[in-house]
Formats: structure tokens, C-alpha cells, sequence
């Protein structure tokens, strides 16, 4: 079935909100948002720039993601797509992943 509507409808049983948390070092006016993907269809590219869109960075500087791994009981960072969807399998049940931005430099300060 097409929709004539031209806006992606997301299956409410696949919904999961991204709770984005900013670090603190990042610019104050970038607060702390919420994103709703499709567990199905959503991947870490699309992640990667939703958040980048949201939170300003600088034109040498990188941004890291990371989410608590239960059973590992630390932080890991968001590497893979299959990664992600391990983190949202791991919270499911909240329907619910808080994911946490760190903004790193590419370039050596002396260098840029």
C-alpha cells in the first residue's frame, strides 16, 4: 500500500525514544532533547545526524555517543549499527535508550 501522504508514519509497536543527554562542557544553549525512531528502519549514520543537527560543534571536532550497558555495567560507545540495536533491546522494555553526547577534537589544538 502507497501512501499519498509524503511523511514516513511510524509503527507505534517499533517507536523508541532517544533521550539525548549533552555533557557539560558543551554549550549551555544545547539542552538536553528527545528523538523517537523506528527500531526497525533506524540506524547510526541517521542517529549520528539527528544529533549533529541539534548540538553544535566546531568545524574540527567530532561527536561521541555513548549509552550504560547493563551487563557490562560501564558506558559504551555507540560503534555499529548492530551496537545500537542491542542498546535499544537492552532498554525496550522502557521503550526508552538515553544516549549521551561527548564532543571530542580531530585536530590537535596547536594545529587548528
Amino acid at each position: 500500500m502507497v501512501s499519498c501522504c509524503p511523511f514516513f508514519r511510524m509503527d507505534i509497536s517499533t517507536a523508541c525514544r532517544i533521550d539525548v543527554r549533552a555533557t557539560p562542557n558543551l554549550n549551555p544553549l544545547t539542552a538536553d532533547f528527545q528523538l523517537v525512531v523506528d527500531r526497525d528502519t533506524t540506524n547510526l549514520k541517521d542517529l549520528t545526524n539527528d544529533v549533529a543537527a541539534k548540538v553544535a560543534c566546531g568545524a574540527n571536532q567530532g561527536l561521541n555517543l555513548c549509552f550504560y550497558n547493563k551487563p557490562r555495567k560501564c558506558y559504551s560507545t555507540l560503534s555499529t549499527d548492530s551496537m545500537l540495536m542491542d542498546a535499544i533491546d537492552m532498554y525496550w522494555d522502557l521503550r526508552k535508550l538515553v544516549v549521551y553526547v561527548g564532543v571530542y577534537d580531530t585536530v590537535a589544538v596547536a594545529y587548528s
